[in-house]
């Protein structure tokens, strides 16, 4: 009995790290208006290896077509950007920097354009850390 409650526990305390690994990362925008178009930046905490990809999916709303660079004030080196399928790329780190040890990263990327309806929506990203942060798109501005 013991034991049983042991791993129920340790699989429970696992689940509580994992959700709290996916509070430390999040998405904003230079600009969140409607319509905007923009650069975005993934903050995040982790390790990232010198050839890390991240792919991102933006919901449909979003128009990604204008993705062309991608940099970073934590993650030395270049990035590599695919050209967008749909609404989602890949952005590559080019090997030319070292890895980075686990703590706050950011990746910046642009540029995007908003959606014309003011909402929040879930992009997702996956690579050194897999998340769905949310960005909150106001209303646009007058």
């Amino acid at each position: 009995m013991m034991s049983r409650y042991l791993r129920i526990f340790g699989l429970s305390s696992i689940s509580i790290l994992f959700f709290f690994e996916i509070a430390l990362a999040s998405i904003d925008a230079n600009n969140r208006a409607a319509g905007a178009t923009t650069n975005y930046t993934y903050s995040f905490n982790a390790s990232v290896d010198s050839l890390a990809s991240f792919t991102i999916s933006f919901p449909g709303a979003f128009n990604v077509q204008g993705v062309l660079i991608a940099a970073s004030t934590t993650m030395d080196g270049g990035f590599d950007v695919s050209a967008p399928s749909g609404n989602q790329f890949t952005i590559t780190r080019d090997g030319a920097g070292t890895d980075t040890p686990s703590g706050n990263q950011d990746l910046i990327f642009g540029v995007v354009t908003n959606p014309t309806t003011a909402g929040n929506y879930s992009i997702t990203i996956t690579g050194a850390v897999s998340e769905s942060p949310t960005i909150n798109i106001t209303s646009a501005a007058l």
